[in-house]
């Protein structure tokens, strides 16, 4: 192996027996200097021929890549550089998750969580960031363990919350995305799932006493952005308003605000660099996976979606998924005017999937 890497303030360095594998003694050690951008004293990732950890000051990520030509470290690599941003609050704990997508978690010092998406074999690497904001919620711990060999490897969080005047710490760990039935899409924070007969109301909410909670039953949508979301009662059951039918799927728990925006559009093959030039978008299409529910917003534009699929229709309707056996082309419409920084944003607040495979822009930018 390449031996072992220690973190320290002012750089780092590769010990080993020697480059037979012989372990370390008082008189055979091999010690080289790999880099010298110091470290945290913070765990460190391993990741295949990489080594990830953070630098001095816990706001950098890099990456070592070894070598096995010469034996060493041949490269460091700042992994937040065009996102500096993301790490600003600084680096309180990092874990690896490797199935289904490789991504390396970072719970922060302020209570939020940063995320990278991290697969260098398929040249990917993107940052996202994550809040748990029902019941004033904070990350404060991360690990991720493997899980069943059939499904991927469990994210779990130590997260503190507000409940009623009391604060509290949970054990959570992120739902698997291998679903395939609507009914059973879980996209709510600190939730549980309910699966049996048809019943009005489902009991061992305790965790949640007083809250205001989203619940997708039977693939109907109750929500506190459509005004029709549910309480938790003091004993910890939820139940259905009087005369909605009952369910026997619910997904139950606090809502969260999903947002996605593409970069700015300062720059383009065919038009070139135009950043200061007011810029007027001339058509969006979204490539929507298993989706719905969404809502999109352009900066001074009055939006409607096409196609009718892309509104949950309120709890009367049970419309399908977008793009529910490949992903699905879907086109906004909207009148819109020029401006110098025009933006898209896509949002998600019910407790409803969205995976958005890509964003297609065409715009034409404002001559003199």
């Amino acid at each position: 192996g390449g031996g072992e890497i220690r973190p320290t303030p002012g750089d780092e360095w590769r010990i080993r027996g020697d480059r037979n594998g012989l372990s370390i003694t008082p008189t055979r050690t091999d010690v080289k200097l790999q880099s010298v951008y110091g470290s945290e004293y913070k765990q460190p990732l391993v990741v295949g021929n990489r080594i990830v950890f953070l630098e001095r000051r816990g706001r950098n990520l890099r990456e070592m890549v070894y070598s096995f030509e010469i034996e060493a470290y041949d490269s460091t690599t700042d992994l937040n550089l065009l996102a500096e941003h993301a790490l600003e609050a600084g680096v309180y704990q990092m874990a690896f998750q490797r199935v289904p997508v490789p991504t390396i978690w970072c719970v922060l010092l302020d209570g939020t969580c940063a995320a990278m998406t991290y697969d260098r074999n398929q040249n990917v690497q993107g940052w996202h960031r994550h809040e748990t904001t029902g019941a004033d919620g904070l990350f404060k711990s991360v690990v991720s363990t493997y899980g069943d060999p059939d499904t991927e490897d469990e994210v779990y969080f130590i997260v503190e919350r507000t409940i009623g005047s009391a604060t509290v710490e949970y054990i959570e760990r992120f739902d698997s995305n291998r679903w395939t039935e609507k009914d059973d899409a879980f996209f709510v924070d600190s939730g549980l799932t309910y699966d049996g007969s048809p019943v009005s109301s489902v009991s061992g909410m305790d965790h949640l006493i007083g809250e205001e909670v989203d619940a997708l039953v039977d693939g109907r949508v109750y929500s506190a952005i459509d005004g029709t979301a549910l309480v938790v009662d003091s004993g910890g059951n939820v139940s259905l308003p009087s005369g909605d039918d009952p369910g026997s799927v619910w997904q139950v728990g606090l809502p969260f605000h999903s947002e996605v925006s593409p970069f700015r559009f300062d720059a383009d093959s065919a038009l070139g660099v135009h950043s200061g030039s007011k810029k007027r978008i001339e058509n969006v299409v979204l490539r929507l996976y298993k989706s719905l529910g969404m809502a999109v917003e352009i900066e001074d534009a009055d939006v409607q979606m096409k196609t009718p699929e892309a509104h949950p229709g309120g709890n009367t309707d049970d419309p399908d998924l977008i793009g529910d056996d490949r992903p699905q082309d879907v086109e906004v419409d909207w009148t819109a005017g020029s401006t110098y920084d025009p933006t898209i944003v896509i949002t998600q607040d019910r407790p409803l999937p969205l995976s958005v495979m890509s964003v297609s822009v065409s715009y034409t930018v404002a001559s003199g």
